[in-house]
C-alpha cells in the first residue's frame, strides 16, 4: 500500500527504520536478561540457522560443471516469481507484467506483496532478483520457525512443577525443537520413489510430483512457494496478536 500510493523508497526508509527499532528493542532485552551466562542453546541455535541457509543456498543456486550448467529444478516456479520481483526492483509498485507486452506497459493482475518486500530487500543490499528470491526461501523458513515457537509458548500447557523453573525452560526448548522438526515429516511420497527405483522407472524431479494432486511438504512449499509461507505467517501473527490482546488493557491492548 506504502510502495503504490507514495514511493517504492518510502518503503525502504520504512525498512530501515524497522530495522534500527528492532535492534534497539532487542539491544535493552539482551541488557534487562538476568541470565547472561552462556548457553549452548544459542550456539545451537545460530548453527541450525547456518546449516539451513546453506541448505537453501545448495538446493536452489545454479551449478556449472565444465561445460555443463545444472539448474535446480524449482527454477520451474522461481523464473516466473524471479522476474516479477525484477519488475517491482524496476518500476515499482504497482509493477508491470514481465510476460506480457502488447505493444506497451500492462498492469501486472497477479498478486505481489511478497515479490515487493523482496525486492525491497534487494534494492537495500545491491543484490540481484534471483539472490533476494532465494534469500527470501531462508527468510520464509526462519519465520515459520519463529511462529512454532510462539504458538507452542502461547497454547502449549505449561508445566506444572513451577518450583523448578531450571526444568521447564529445558522442557520447553525440547518441545518447540520437537514442534520445528516435524517440519522436515514428508509423509508416504518416500513409497512411490522406491518403487519408481526398484522398478528402473524414471524418478520424479520432486518427490511430491508422483501424484496429480500432490500434498506438498512443508520443505517443499518453503522452497518452492515462499510466498504462500509468508502469507500464512501474516495470518497467524495476526491472529495471536488479537489472541494475546484479551489479556491486556489500555493503551497496551
Amino acid at each position: 500500500m506504502v510502495a503504490k500510493y507514495c514511493a517504492m523508497y518510502v518503503v525502504l526508509w520504512a525498512a530501515i527504520a524497522c530495522g534500527i527499532v528492532s535492534a534497539g528493542l532487542n539491544a535493552v532485552a539482551m541488557k534487562r536478561d538476568k541470565d547472561r551466562r552462556f548457553r549452548w542453546s544459542r550456539v545451537l541455535g545460530m548453527t541450525v540457522g547456518l546449516v539451513w541457509v546453506l541448505f537453501v543456498v545448495g538446493e536452489l543456486v545454479d551449478v556449472g560443471v565444465g561445460s555443463r550448467l545444472y539448474m535446480s529444478v524449482t527454477v520451474f516456479d522461481h523464473a516466473l516469481r524471479t522476474a516479477f520481483v525484477d519488475a517491482v526492483t524496476r518500476g515499482g509498485v504497482p509493477p508491470a507484467n514481465p510476460l506480457y507486452w502488447p505493444g506497451h506497459a500492462a498492469p501486472m493482475r497477479y498478486y505481489y506483496f511478497w515479490y515487493v518486500v523482496t525486492a525491497a530487500a534487494a534494492r537495500l543490499a545491491g543484490a540481484t532478483a534471483r539472490q533476494a528470491m532465494i534469500a527470501s526461501v531462508a527468510w520464509a523458513g526462519f519465520g515459520l520457525a519463529t511462529v512454532i515457537a510462539l504458538y507452542c509458548r502461547h497454547f502449549l500447557p505449561q508445566a506444572a512443577d513451577a518450583d523448578k523453573p531450571h526444568l521447564y525452560k529445558r522442557w520447553r526448548w525440547g518441545r518447540i525443537a520437537l514442534a520445528i522438526a516435524l517440519l522436515g515429516v514428508t509423509g508416504l511420497d518416500i513409497l512411490p520413489a522406491i518403487a519408481k527405483a526398484l522398478l528402473r522407472m524414471p524418478a520424479d524431479a520432486d518427490l511430491d510430483w508422483w501424484a496429480y494432486d500432490q500434498v506438498g511438504s512443508w520443505m517443499d512449499s518453503v522452497l518452492w512457494v515462499p510466498h504462500h509461507i509468508a502469507g500464512l505467517l501474516c495470518c497467524l501473527v495476526g491472529f495471536l496478536l488479537v489472541w494475546t490482546s484479551k489479556g491486556e488493557r489500555g493503551w497496551r491492548r
